[in-house]
């Protein structure tokens, strides 16, 4: 008699193993053995779980649980995609630049009252704790023992991205491509296509941002033609103008012209 083997699945309708939020709370799971939820504002705090990624995580759960695919699709809708260069350390701790792709989006269902339900996602990075010997005060030694006073906790949080880019063009295209074919709901045409260059501590909320970009260049271009296009005033979508020295200028870096008089 054969046996029926069940895969433990922790989702039911809507994968979202590969959230931001999901892996983060995993991270603090697996590294440092937490599960409960620190404080508020996004930062972890005596090493709970970062508030903002435990909350998300909970809200898709619950999404999860009342989506009624017999009611009509459960989709996953990509809204944003952007490419930028990060500087993560190696096995030798070495920072190494290498470009990466970071997707956001809406998992979108209906419930049982044929009401449309609806939750941000985040792919493509997360937090992840570093652990290291924590002092709750000045005191390192017990004056009469020896003792050290020092506790292993979580020391510091790190951001963390997992959709490396190849550089090769046509690898980069089907990566990127997989992506989104892989996204029920989502049409490539109707993704706003980014240019990112992080702001501090690797962050990708805390970036410049430039969304002028169609999906040709998103895929064909490499990022330092991106930076260069940017940097003259954006893609297909853009303006055409940037400032150099006090002038304006247009993509091409002439002058433009104002009144009859060269700016």
């Amino acid at each position: 008699m054969s046996k029926t083997v069940t895969e433990n699945k922790e989702w039911t309708n809507i994968d979202y193993t590969n959230t931001s939020a999901y892996r983060t709370v995993k991270a603090w799971n697996k590294i440092a053995g937490i599960y409960e939820v620190g404080g508020n504002g996004g930062q972890s705090v005596q090493g709970g779980v970062p508030h903002d990624e435990f909350a998300q995580l909970k809200r898709l759960r619950k999404l999860d649980a009342v989506v009624k695919p017999e009611k009509g699709p459960v989709q996953k809708v990509i809204t944003h995609m952007a490419r930028q260069i990060v500087r993560q350390p190696d096995e030798k701790g070495l920072l190494v630049p290498k470009e990466c792709l970071t997707v956001q989006g809406e998992f979108k269902g209906v419930d049982w009252a044929d009401m449309e339900v609806a939750m941000t996602f985040y792919e493509g990075w997360n937090k992840k704790p570093v652990m290291d010997k924590v002092y709750k005060t000045n005191k390192r030694f017990d004056s009469e023992t020896g003792e050290d006073l020092g506790k292993i906790d979580v020391r510091n949080t790190v951001i963390e991205y997992f959709y490396e880019l190849p550089k090769h063009a046509a690898k980069r295209k089907k990566f990127i491509d997989s992506i989104i074919e892989k996204a029920n709901g989502t049409f490539a045409e109707n993704i706003n296509y980014y240019y990112k260059e992080l702001g501090p501590g690797n962050h990708p909320l805390t970036s410049k941002r430039d969304g002028t970009f169609s999906y040709e260049q998103f895929t064909e271009c490499s990022i330092e033609e991106m930076k260069q296009l940017s940097d003259r005033g954006g893609g297909e979508k853009g303006p055409g103008y940037y400032l150099k020295d006090g002038k304006l200028h247009d993509k091409d870096g002439n002058p433009v012209q104002s009144r009859g008089v060269y700016q």
